[in-house]
């Protein structure tokens, strides 16, 4: 029988707000930490708009992380709690099984709310998350962070398992057996779209592969489709941006809706959900 979750608008920063007095300095620490140990200044530095290569130093991550890990979390939040994402919410929280695809993922602290959030509602009984980033230090960063904010996940009755990627081809790697329980999928965009200089594989072609890949895994599920969500910098327009994602969601069958705006840094960051059939 499915739950209809309409109550918990505005759950999502509510929940935040609940374990920021952890998870806040708990990042920031362990960051620090991380960023002083021997050889995390070898390797190549961030680009002048924060872009972070595929070889960037540890270093560069921690700081990158540490400065907009939070923001970018609490931006997440906000937008989740938004009408136009209630379909999503009403949605993926409704299976026992949940897989969350982070694309562009860096530090990944969206699948933590994520998680409490299911851990909340208290259908999910297991979650999968898939992290993909180019930058091999953000993946060991994001593995540091998952043992360091553990203790605020060990109170939910689900178990998960983690899959970091450094391209996406290998999204759609779930065996028949672990889509047996008709999970539902949930993919997150979070300021990925426009630092198009900044990767060895093209933003165009990583957003192409990486939903090709998501649609085969929704497939693959009886009655499934795939929700997304993309967040940017309110007004970006260069780059591929958010309109270079809707005409990838058109050509695949999917629907994307128009942009909202909600608070966060100067200008307010710009939401757009999506779906794939």
């Amino acid at each position: 029988m499915e739950h209809h979750l309409s109550d918990t608008r505005q759950s999502f920063q509510s929940l935040l707000s609940v374990h920021a007095e952890f998870i806040n300095p708990t990042v920031i620490n362990a960051l620090t930490d991380l960023s002083m140990i021997p050889g995390a200044n070898v390797g190549e530095q961030k680009g002048t708009l924060g872009q972070i290569p595929a070889h960037c130093r540890l270093s560069d991550c921690c700081a990158y992380a540490q400065r907009n890990g939070l923001n970018h979390l609490d931006s997440f939040a906000r937008a989740m709690d938004t009408s136009s994402l209630s379909e999503a919410v009403n949605s993926i929280f409704n299976t026992k099984h949940l897989i969350i695809v982070d694309l562009g993922s860096g530090a990944s602290l969206t699948w933590v709310l994520l998680a409490l959030f299911a851990g909340k509602i208290g259908i999910t009984e297991h979650i999968s998350v898939v992290n993909v980033d180019h930058a091999m230090n953000m993946h060991r960063i994001s593995r540091h962070l998952e043992e360091e904010l553990r203790p605020v996940l060990e109170d939910f009755d689900f178990s998960y398992d983690r899959r970091q990627l450094t391209r996406p081809e290998g999204i759609d790697g779930f065996t028949s057996s672990e889509l047996e329980n008709d999970p539902s999928i949930f993919i997150v965009l979070n300021h990925l779209l426009h630092q198009n200089t900044s990767t060895s594989l093209l933003v165009p072609d990583f957003v192409q592969i990486a939903l090709e890949a998501c649609q085969r895994v929704s497939g693959a599920i009886p009655m499934s489709k795939a929700y997304g969500i993309s967040l940017e910098p309110w007004g970006l327009s260069r780059g591929f941006g958010q309109s270079g994602l809707n005409q990838v969601v058109n050509e695949l069958g999917g629907s994307a809706l128009p942009a909202e705006r909600v608070a966060g840094d100067k200008n307010g960051k710009s939401i757009v959900g999506f779906t794939l059939p």
